[in-house]
């Protein structure tokens, strides 16, 4: 996983989701033709990018964000 030090600032000022945690959204992008994952905070600030799907739900739940799919 690529981590970015954007994951503290956007936890920092991130606003509780239903369940308590802020929201992350995990959404599939091409780049250089590689299916990756790019996770976004509430704000629509990417914040990560990850090989996979599973590896982006995990990096968001390491910084206890809610991860979500968007399509």
């Amino acid at each position: 996983m690529v981590e970015t030090p954007e994951f503290a600032d956007a936890l920092a000022g991130a606003e509780a989701g239903p369940f308590g945690s802020p929201i992350a959204y995990v959404k599939g992008v091409l780049i250089d033709g590689a299916l990756l994952f790019a996770i976004h905070d509430g704000a629509g600030r990417q914040i990560g990018l990850a090989p996979n799907r599973d590896v982006a739900f995990a990096a968001a739940r390491q910084y206890d964000f809610a991860p979500v799919s968007v399509h």
